[in-house]
């Protein structure tokens, strides 16, 4: 008896959030693709904004126009308000989740007009590498532009250099292109660099096949000194720091020179 009061127990539990999630798509299929891009555009306080922002991403490259441009216009006043709290000339208290499923909306879209706020979103990682890359050749110029910027964001460049990588394993890229990708890469393993963008650089310049680069990284992995001069020392004030990401940074150029390190994200996911 008690087995089976158990089993019945267990039953009702798995068909509670079942039932929840189906409640919660019959909402979203409630809401016209009109009225969600007009809540997106009226009030970013109003409870219907969830519901906007989760039918677009429910609908992804099914979503009608007005949608699109309702959730790229969203989400760009969201860069800007997150922009102007951090710099201390607007309000604080911006909320990430919002911008966050504003970015996984757009991404989902795969529309070219979204792809400057997709680049802007590589600083956050997620899903916006691979939606870049699905893109190919529309997003290559911006892209491009994102990881040859001497100021960018690290985890900016170094996200527009793995979608590089991604563009090269996907053989998208014309002639042209693929030397535009091998100067970004040299540029990206000289000077001095963030210790994200040479793991990156280092991936990039190993997918690309050439000898230049593949020698570029040996010496990365294999010459302390050189190695120590391409880590930038993010926190000169933490002991041992620099040496510690000098020590990553050839580890994983030693990896991946083995041919190891294929579990390793970002990894390629196509939609």
């Amino acid at each position: 008896m008690r087995h089976k009061t158990m089993n019945g127990l267990l039953a009702l539990a798995l068909a509670v959030p079942a039932a929840a999630a189906g409640q919660e798509r019959e909402d979203l299929l409630s809401m016209t693709e009109s009225a969600a891009a007009a809540a997106l555009m009226a009030d970013r306080d109003s409870p219907d904004i969830w519901r906007a922002i989760g039918l677009a991403v429910d609908l992804g490259p099914r979503a009608g126009q007005e949608l699109r441009a309702a959730v790229i216009d969203a989400a760009w006043a969201e860069v800007r308000r997150e922009a102007a709290a951090r710099a201390g000339v607007g309000p604080a208290g911006g909320d990430p989740d919002r911008l966050f499923l504003l970015f996984e909306a757009a991404e989902a879209f795969r529309d070219p007009r979204a792809i400057p706020l997709m680049v802007e979103a590589l600083k956050y990682g997620g899903g916006v590498m691979d939606a870049l890359a699905d893109l190919g050749a529309a997003a290559f110029p911006a892209t491009l532009a994102a990881v040859s910027d001497p100021g960018g964001h690290p985890h900016r460049v170094s996200g527009g250099v793995t979608v590089l990588r991604f563009m090269v394993e996907d053989g998208v890229l014309n002639g042209r292109q693929l030397e535009q990708v091998r100067d970004a890469a040299r540029e990206r393993l000289s000077g001095t660099q963030d210790p994200f963008i040479l793991r990156a650089a280092v991936r990039l310049a190993l997918a690309l096949g050439e000898t230049e680069l593949r020698r570029t990284v040996e010496r990365i992995a294999a010459d302390r000194v050189f190695a120590e001069a391409l880590v930038l020392d993010a926190f000169p004030l933490i002991p041992g720091s620099h040496a510690e990401d000098t020590d990553n940074v050839q580890e994983y150029a030693r990896l991946f020179l083995s041919g190891g390190g294929a579990g390793i994200g970002p990894i390629r996911k196509r939609q």
